[in-house]
């Protein structure tokens, strides 16, 4: 939580990330369920 006090930058980058990496895994894995 201080994280996001001291480097807001940094914090935002890397939420973004995640972000990112949860939605190309849920589309991944929706494609997986959608071809079985």
């Amino acid at each position: 939580y201080r994280l996001a006090l001291e480097k807001p930058f940094i914090y935002g980058i890397m939420s973004l990330a995640i972000a990112v990496a949860a939605g190309w895994g849920a589309s991944a894995a929706f494609r997986l369920v959608k071809r079985a």
